[in-house]
Order: structure tokens, then C-alpha cells, then sequence
């Protein structure tokens, strides 16, 4: 005859964010583990809370958010490379520039600040001329021919000097 403990082992659930989740120590009502598909194991949760669908893979909101973009004030796309919580997020900005330990609110309102002048290979990007379709566009001189325009990210990183001093951004 299986006990209780035996009974509930290999059972399986959906979590409300819809996450298979299967109980693989079961040790009272008050301490489960449990597994989820993606191999990722939550410990000491209660078995009410896995009846219910409410112990979560902490894995979920990494998934959500990693390359999610957006456009910081500056006038820079930034995207989050890492998510450990909403507090404590790790973005890359489309330069290159990385900023870590920021949060997601900030990220989201566009307040994550990216150092300016910045270089890119020999062009140095000096600051926001301004923003056209969700781009932006940037005073940049090139330090080895002296070519200066307005650019976009892009187009500062296809930069290549001409012996003429004149710059080609077909690349």
C-alpha cells in the first residue's frame, strides 16, 4: 500500500503561468519540491500551493523579459540581457555600452542614462541631435579624417574614412 508521501510523488500540475510543474520530494503538506519542465527545481513550497497552480518557476520572468528593447531617453535603444529580478536587471545599449544592476521600472520609462561623448571605433559620438521613427540621431565627428555629421548608431559603426577625408557610410 503507498503512503501519502509515495502517492503524491510524479504528480503533476499546471502553474497559473501555465508551466508544468511535477512534485519530486514530497516531505509533509508544509515542504514539497518540485520540478518544472525546464529542469529548474523549487524547494520547501507547500502542497496547497501546488494544488493551486501558485509555486512559480523563478525562470519565468527571465524568459519574459530578456531581449525585450526599448529607447532611452538619450535617444539609444537598449535591450535587457539579463534578469535576475525587477530590481536588478542588465541592459545593453545598441553602442555596446553595458549598465548593470538597474531595474526594470527605469528600463521602462526610458531613465537609463548611457555616457556621452562615447566612442565607436574612430567616431565619437558626442550627443542627441535628435529622434526621427524611433531612431536616433547623433552629432559624431570621426577623430581620424575629421568627417562630422548627424548619424545614427548604425551609421557611425559603417563609417569608413576616405582619403579625401570625407566619409562613406555605404561601407
Amino acid at each position: 500500500m503507498k503512503t501519502v508521501f509515495t502517492k503524491r510523488l510524479g504528480e503533476t500540475n499546471i502553474s497559473t503561468n501555465n508551466e508544468l510543474m511535477t512534485i519530486i520530494n514530497y516531505r509533509n503538506v508544509r515542504d514539497i519540491d518540485v520540478k518544472f519542465e525546464d529542469n529548474t527545481i523549487v524547494t520547501h513550497k507547500t502542497y496547497n500551493a501546488f494544488k493551486n497552480g501558485h509555486i512559480l518557476n523563478p525562470n519565468y520572468y527571465k524568459k519574459q523579459y530578456i531581449h525585450t528593447f526599448n529607447m532611452a531617453n538619450c535617444g539609444v535603444k537598449m535591450s535587457v540581457i539579463d534578469y535576475c529580478t525587477s530590481d536588478d536587471i542588465n541592459i545593453e545599449f545598441e553602442t555596446g555600452y553595458k549598465k548593470e544592476h538597474t531595474t526594470m521600472t527605469l528600463f521602462n520609462l526610458g531613465k537609463i542614462s548611457h555616457p556621452f561623448p562615447y566612442i565607436i571605433k574612430n567616431i565619437t559620438i558626442e550627443k542627441l541631435a535628435y529622434v526621427y521613427n524611433d531612431i536616433g540621431n547623433f552629432y559624431c565627428k570621426c577623430n581620424k579624417c575629421g568627417y562630422k555629421d548627424v548619424l545614427t548608431i548604425e551609421e557611425a559603426k559603417k563609417h569608413k574614412c576616405c582619403i579625401k577625408g570625407w566619409g562613406n557610410l555605404n561601407g
